[in-house]
């Protein structure tokens, strides 16, 4: 069994699904997971916020653009009158009730079924595609088996029912399936987060004990640095799983930080893959095994720290359980900690409780906050030459303040914190001090 997860610009237009047929094996026990076609959230997540202000008209007219792009993108994809017309009465139909939807009193329950209308209605054009020039496929709709949310899915009840779903259904090779949407414990829709699609892949594919867990995007891999401020950027061959966690959190953007674990709780590899470069090798996350070289370097930015200074904590306990306590309070996650003999220094990406938080902090100490800061992660190998791994790094910056510094316990990265004025020139001398070289890469084994 193979998943294969296709991102939104490789289904972003009639053309695009299409050329799916050169990538997906017919004949081949796999799972197909898709996106919603390209900008297709960002235009449903506009339309909820109009919602969400009451504004009724702007809602009915985006969403009868929404159908007719839609629906044009039918004519591109069926030849045959009764295919088409089948489509366009399920795209009608799906937005006749997203219509009545936006007529009602708006809430969180009411945007994600507006959102989820993009993978749903994305999936069903492609599967009908498929099914319509000969392929023997199938679809499983995600609403009827995918359990759980964002902050935990629920593995237990998801993979009873798309065992039990998948045995209830034809006997066919290959399926369609929508990434992204799920139902809540409660059995209403709901989604698995921003970039989710990669998560319902990895459930999926740890499930049901993939071989390869494919993402497929418009990149050639993960790439060792940021290619909108870094120009001689490469895909990196092979990565762990931690390091592809730390990346993945840090800034990578092919990869979403949540999907890993399933994965990695299995042994399941993962390739990243280009849609439209299908020859190039990709990036394997797999082994754990580790090459004595830097893999990558990613940046996160838009990140306010805020360092706690007193004297109570010096030779006492408690002391950062109370700081921990208040961030929980405000749900408020935390990205980079560190700490002396009387201070705590923290990094937060999520602000809008900024202000409750630091008041409740004041009671507890002294408080400094650093606002547009950066996080840079370096990932490599720091379990030998680390003395000598971190001279080079910090003696490349020369004059650039760092703010704060954190060496991670599983020793494959080392993070810092600074102005994020700086992002671009650190990218740059990072990539210049690690990579100057053609990179010794790890043999891809898979």
């Amino acid at each position: 069994m193979k998943i294969m997860k296709f991102g939104g610009s490789s289904v972003g237009d009639a053309q695009r699904i299409k050329n799916l047929a050169g990538l997906v094996n017919p004949n081949e026990n796999t799972i197909v997971v898709l996106s919603a076609m390209s900008g297709m959230t960002d235009r449903l997540n506009d339309i909820s916020g109009y919602a969400r202000d009451g504004k009724y008209s702007l809602c009915v007219t985006r969403l009868i653009e929404t159908a007719e792009y839609f629906k044009n993108t039918a004519i591109n994809l069926f030849d045959d009158n009764d295919e088409l017309n089948s489509a366009w009465q399920f795209i009608t139909g799906s937005f006749d009730k997203l219509i009545d939807l936006v007529e009602k009193p708006w809430s969180q329950r009411s945007e994600y079924k507006l959102v989820s209308s993009g993978e749903l209605i994305t999936c069903q054009l492609a599967f009908r595609y498929f099914r319509s020039i000969g392929w023997d496929c199938g679809y499983l709709c995600a609403t009827d088996y995918m359990t759980g949310d964002q902050y935990e899915p629920d593995y237990s009840a998801t993979s009873k029912k798309l065992i039990e779903l998948m045995a209830n259904s034809e006997n066919h090779n290959l399926y369609f399936t929508e990434g992204f949407i799920c139902r809540n414990n409660e059995n209403e829709v709901s989604n698995l987060g921003r970039g989710g699609s990669d998560f319902s892949a990895t459930i999926i594919g740890s499930l049901l004990g993939a071989s390869v867990i494919e993402i497929w995007s418009d990149r050639d891999g993960l790439l060792n640095n940021d290619p909108r401020f870094v120009s001689n950027t490469f895909p990196v061959e092979n990565l762990t799983y931690r390091e592809a966690e730390e990346l993945a959190y840090f800034g990578a953007k092919i990869l979403h930080p949540n999907s890993i674990e399933p994965a990695k709780r299995t042994g399941i590899p993962i390739l990243l893959k280009n849609t439209f470069n299908p020859n190039a090798k990709g990036t394997l996350v797999y082994t754990d095994a580790m090459a004595d070289e830097y893999k990558a370097v990613a940046a996160k930015d838009w990140v306010t720290a805020i360092k706690v200074h007193s004297g109570r904590m010096m030779n006492s306990y408690g002391f950062v359980n109370k700081i921990f306590e208040v961030f929980d309070k405000y749900r408020t996650p935390i990205d980079v900690i560190t700490t002396s003999e009387v201070s705590v220094s923290i990094t937060i990406d999520n602000i809008r409780y900024k202000d409750e938080i630091i008041n409740e902090l004041n009671r507890l100490g002294q408080t400094e906050t650093f606002e547009n800061q950066v996080i840079i992660c370096v990932v490599g190998n720091f379990d030998t030459n680390t003395g000598e791994k971190l001279s080079s790094i910090f003696g490349s910056l020369g004059e650039i303040p760092v703010k704060m510094i954190s060496f991670g316990s599983s020793r494959t990265n080392l993070t810092f914190i600074t102005d994020s004025e700086y992002k671009s020139r650190i990218l740059n001398i990072l990539n210049q001090t690690l990579f100057h070289k053609k990179p010794c890469l790890a043999q891809n084994r898979f």
